[in-house]
Protein backbone atom coordinates (compact mmCIF):
# COMPACT_ATOMS: atom_id res chain seq x y z
CA UNK A 1 0.00 0.00 0.00
CA UNK A 2 1.56 3.27 -1.01
CA UNK A 3 1.14 6.51 1.58
CA UNK A 4 2.69 9.01 -0.53
CA UNK A 5 -1.07 10.89 -0.56
CA UNK A 6 -2.66 12.25 2.25
CA UNK A 7 -6.63 13.11 1.95
CA UNK A 8 -7.45 16.45 3.31
CA UNK A 9 -10.34 15.87 5.80
CA UNK A 10 -12.73 18.51 7.16
CA UNK A 11 -11.46 19.63 11.34
CA UNK A 12 -13.82 19.43 13.69
CA UNK A 13 -12.27 19.98 16.78
CA UNK A 14 -14.96 23.50 17.56
CA UNK A 15 -12.38 25.28 19.86
CA UNK A 16 -10.56 25.79 16.53
CA UNK A 17 -13.24 25.96 13.88
CA UNK A 18 -15.68 27.67 16.04
CA UNK A 19 -18.98 26.07 14.43
CA UNK A 20 -18.79 22.63 12.35
CA UNK A 21 -20.93 24.27 9.34
CA UNK A 22 -18.45 27.33 9.32
CA UNK A 23 -19.55 28.47 6.00
CA UNK A 24 -23.04 29.65 6.37
CA UNK A 25 -23.94 30.34 2.68
CA UNK A 26 -23.62 33.34 0.23
CA UNK A 27 -24.40 36.89 0.20
CA UNK A 28 -27.90 37.59 -1.09
CA UNK A 29 -28.84 38.04 -3.66
CA UNK A 30 -27.16 35.20 -5.47
CA UNK A 31 -29.05 31.92 -7.10
CA UNK A 32 -26.90 28.84 -6.15
CA UNK A 33 -29.02 26.78 -9.16
CA UNK A 34 -28.89 29.58 -11.78
CA UNK A 35 -27.04 29.34 -15.10
CA UNK A 36 -23.82 31.57 -13.59
CA UNK A 37 -23.44 30.15 -10.42
CA UNK A 38 -20.37 28.98 -9.12
CA UNK A 39 -21.19 25.86 -9.24
CA UNK A 40 -20.62 25.26 -12.61
CA UNK A 41 -16.96 26.14 -12.46
CA UNK A 42 -15.99 22.71 -12.79
CA UNK A 43 -17.93 21.82 -15.99
CA UNK A 44 -14.98 22.33 -18.59
CA UNK A 45 -17.65 22.87 -21.53
CA UNK A 46 -18.52 26.64 -19.20
CA UNK A 47 -15.89 29.67 -19.23
CA UNK A 48 -15.01 30.31 -15.92
CA UNK A 49 -15.63 34.22 -17.29
CA UNK A 50 -19.75 33.46 -17.15
CA UNK A 51 -19.53 33.14 -13.86
CA UNK A 52 -20.57 34.97 -11.03
CA UNK A 53 -18.49 34.85 -8.40
CA UNK A 54 -20.53 35.06 -4.67
CA UNK A 55 -19.17 35.93 -1.30
CA UNK A 56 -19.66 33.70 1.32
CA UNK A 57 -20.75 34.04 4.36
CA UNK A 58 -19.39 32.73 7.34
CA UNK A 59 -21.66 31.14 10.47
CA UNK A 60 -21.79 33.56 13.33
CA UNK A 61 -19.58 31.41 15.82
CA UNK A 62 -17.69 30.17 13.47
CA UNK A 63 -13.77 30.91 12.85
CA UNK A 64 -11.75 31.57 9.79
CA UNK A 65 -9.54 28.92 9.32
CA UNK A 66 -6.88 28.04 6.37
CA UNK A 67 -9.07 25.47 4.75
CA UNK A 68 -13.01 25.55 4.87
CA UNK A 69 -15.10 23.37 3.59
CA UNK A 70 -18.35 24.37 1.82
CA UNK A 71 -20.93 21.38 2.87
CA UNK A 72 -23.34 21.77 -0.16
CA UNK A 73 -20.40 20.71 -2.82
CA UNK A 74 -17.93 18.80 -1.94
CA UNK A 75 -15.89 19.83 -5.31
CA UNK A 76 -15.21 22.99 -4.10
CA UNK A 77 -13.31 24.38 -1.13
CA UNK A 78 -12.00 28.11 0.29
CA UNK A 79 -7.88 28.57 1.05
CA UNK A 80 -6.60 30.67 2.71
CA UNK A 81 -4.14 33.31 0.69
CA UNK A 82 -1.42 31.80 3.44
CA UNK A 83 -2.32 28.32 2.19
CA UNK A 84 -1.71 29.96 -1.68
CA UNK A 85 1.21 31.92 -0.64
CA UNK A 86 2.76 28.08 0.36
CA UNK A 87 1.06 26.22 -2.67
CA UNK A 88 3.12 28.62 -4.85
CA UNK A 89 6.39 26.53 -4.01
CA UNK A 90 4.70 23.37 -4.16
CA UNK A 91 3.99 21.41 -7.46
CA UNK A 92 0.19 21.35 -8.02
CA UNK A 93 -1.86 19.77 -10.43
CA UNK A 94 -5.43 19.50 -11.75
CA UNK A 95 -6.47 22.68 -9.62
CA UNK A 96 -8.19 26.11 -10.49
CA UNK A 97 -8.27 29.40 -7.97
CA UNK A 98 -10.58 32.32 -8.25
CA UNK A 99 -10.06 34.85 -5.28
CA UNK A 100 -13.25 35.17 -3.54
CA UNK A 101 -14.56 37.28 -0.38
CA UNK A 102 -15.77 35.62 2.79
CA UNK A 103 -17.76 37.72 5.33
CA UNK A 104 -18.66 37.94 8.80
CA UNK A 105 -22.14 38.06 10.10
CA UNK A 106 -21.03 39.94 12.92
CA UNK A 107 -20.95 43.87 14.02
CA UNK A 108 -18.76 45.20 12.53
CA UNK A 109 -18.86 43.06 9.36
CA UNK A 110 -15.10 42.13 8.62
CA UNK A 111 -13.65 40.87 4.63
CA UNK A 112 -11.73 38.37 4.89
CA UNK A 113 -9.51 37.35 1.22
CA UNK A 114 -9.70 33.81 0.06
CA UNK A 115 -9.58 31.51 -2.98
CA UNK A 116 -12.18 29.13 -3.91
CA UNK A 117 -10.66 25.80 -5.59
CA UNK A 118 -11.95 23.48 -7.47
CA UNK A 119 -10.89 21.61 -11.01
CA UNK A 120 -12.29 21.62 -14.52
CA UNK A 121 -10.66 18.29 -15.58
CA UNK A 122 -10.00 14.73 -13.68
CA UNK A 123 -6.41 13.87 -12.85
CA UNK A 124 -7.52 10.36 -11.20
CA UNK A 125 -6.23 7.99 -14.30
CA UNK A 126 -2.61 9.60 -13.64
CA UNK A 127 -2.45 8.91 -10.09
CA UNK A 128 -4.30 5.73 -10.13
CA UNK A 129 -2.15 2.69 -11.99
CA UNK A 130 -6.04 0.75 -12.49
CA UNK A 131 -3.65 -2.23 -13.95
CA UNK A 132 -2.42 -3.00 -11.26
CA UNK A 133 -5.21 -2.15 -8.65
CA UNK A 134 -8.08 -4.54 -7.47
CA UNK A 135 -11.70 -3.19 -7.09
CA UNK A 136 -14.77 -4.84 -5.76
CA UNK A 137 -18.30 -4.86 -5.70
CA UNK A 138 -19.09 -4.20 -1.71
CA UNK A 139 -21.90 -3.93 0.40
CA UNK A 140 -21.89 -0.97 2.74
CA UNK A 141 -24.14 -2.40 5.75
CA UNK A 142 -22.69 -5.86 5.57
CA UNK A 143 -19.25 -5.81 4.44
CA UNK A 144 -19.59 -8.30 2.41
CA UNK A 145 -17.61 -8.77 -0.90
CA UNK A 146 -19.58 -10.09 -4.01
CA UNK A 147 -16.42 -10.55 -6.60
CA UNK A 148 -13.72 -9.25 -7.71
CA UNK A 149 -13.70 -6.84 -10.83
CA UNK A 150 -10.92 -7.56 -13.10
CA UNK A 151 -11.99 -4.81 -16.01
CA UNK A 152 -12.20 -1.80 -14.60
CA UNK A 153 -8.74 -0.28 -16.20
CA UNK A 154 -9.70 3.38 -16.19
CA UNK A 155 -11.98 5.81 -14.50
CA UNK A 156 -14.61 6.18 -17.80
CA UNK A 157 -14.53 1.98 -16.65
CA UNK A 158 -15.59 2.95 -13.24
CA UNK A 159 -17.88 5.33 -14.12
CA UNK A 160 -19.98 2.75 -16.38
CA UNK A 161 -20.04 0.27 -13.79
CA UNK A 162 -21.47 3.04 -10.87
CA UNK A 163 -24.12 3.93 -13.88
CA UNK A 164 -24.91 0.77 -15.63
CA UNK A 165 -23.45 -2.61 -13.72
CA UNK A 166 -24.62 -2.19 -10.12
CA UNK A 167 -26.90 -4.51 -9.02
CA UNK A 168 -30.53 -2.44 -9.76
CA UNK A 169 -32.21 -4.76 -6.98
CA UNK A 170 -29.91 -3.46 -3.75
CA UNK A 171 -28.62 0.16 -4.39
CA UNK A 172 -26.65 -0.91 -1.10
CA UNK A 173 -23.85 -1.85 -3.52
CA UNK A 174 -20.55 0.13 -3.93
CA UNK A 175 -17.98 -0.20 -6.52
CA UNK A 176 -14.76 0.37 -4.36
CA UNK A 177 -11.03 -0.55 -4.52
CA UNK A 178 -9.53 -3.26 -2.37
CA UNK A 179 -6.28 -2.56 -2.92
CA UNK A 180 -4.64 0.63 -5.00
CA UNK A 181 -1.61 0.83 -6.55
CA UNK A 182 -0.76 4.64 -7.32
CA UNK A 183 1.05 5.32 -10.94
CA UNK A 184 5.17 7.21 -10.33
CA UNK A 185 2.86 10.62 -9.22
CA UNK A 186 5.25 13.96 -8.13
CA UNK A 187 2.80 16.37 -7.70
CA UNK A 188 2.27 17.69 -4.29
CA UNK A 189 -1.37 19.10 -4.56
CA UNK A 190 -4.24 17.72 -6.38
CA UNK A 191 -8.18 17.05 -6.58
CA UNK A 192 -9.43 13.96 -7.63
CA UNK A 193 -12.86 12.73 -8.36
CA UNK A 194 -14.31 9.35 -8.56
CA UNK A 195 -13.18 6.71 -6.39
CA UNK A 196 -10.27 8.93 -4.56
CA UNK A 197 -12.72 11.47 -4.05
CA UNK A 198 -11.27 14.56 -2.34
CA UNK A 199 -8.17 17.19 -2.08
CA UNK A 200 -5.05 15.57 -1.96
CA UNK A 201 -1.18 16.35 -0.74
CA UNK A 202 2.12 14.85 -0.93
CA UNK A 203 3.85 14.11 2.48
CA UNK A 204 6.12 16.80 1.45
CA UNK A 205 3.49 19.50 1.72
CA UNK A 206 2.05 17.75 4.51
CA UNK A 207 4.71 18.38 6.41
CA UNK A 208 5.23 22.09 5.21
CA UNK A 209 1.67 22.66 6.66
CA UNK A 210 2.26 21.31 9.39
CA UNK A 211 5.15 23.29 10.03
CA UNK A 212 3.43 26.32 9.45
CA UNK A 213 0.33 25.57 11.95
CA UNK A 214 -1.87 25.69 9.46
CA UNK A 215 -5.85 25.30 9.96
CA UNK A 216 -9.30 24.40 9.29
CA UNK A 217 -8.07 20.51 8.29
CA UNK A 218 -6.76 17.39 9.39
CA UNK A 219 -5.02 14.09 7.14
CA UNK A 220 -6.21 11.10 6.16
CA UNK A 221 -3.97 8.26 4.36
CA UNK A 222 -4.94 6.19 1.74
CA UNK A 223 -5.13 3.48 3.69
CA UNK A 224 -8.56 4.23 5.04
CA UNK A 225 -9.90 3.36 1.26
CA UNK A 226 -8.89 -0.16 1.87
CA UNK A 227 -11.91 -2.92 1.55
CA UNK A 228 -9.87 -5.74 4.12
CA UNK A 229 -9.75 -8.80 2.54
CA UNK A 230 -13.07 -11.13 2.75
CA UNK A 231 -14.16 -14.62 1.76
CA UNK A 232 -16.17 -14.67 -1.14
CA UNK A 233 -20.11 -15.42 -1.17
Amino acid sequence: MCHKLFRLEPELDINIVGDSRQIEGVESPYFLRGERSFLRLNNPKIEPAEIDLPRFELAKKAKVTDYMELSYNGYFKLISQKFRSLLDEFSVDNIDFYEVKVITQNQPTQIHNYYLITSRSNAVDRVIDWNKSSLVWWHMYTKKIEKYLVDIDSYSKWVLYWTDKIPKEDENWRVRFHKFVLNQYTCDFVQLRGPLLGFFVSSKFKNRLIEEKLTGFTFSTLEKFEVKEQRLS
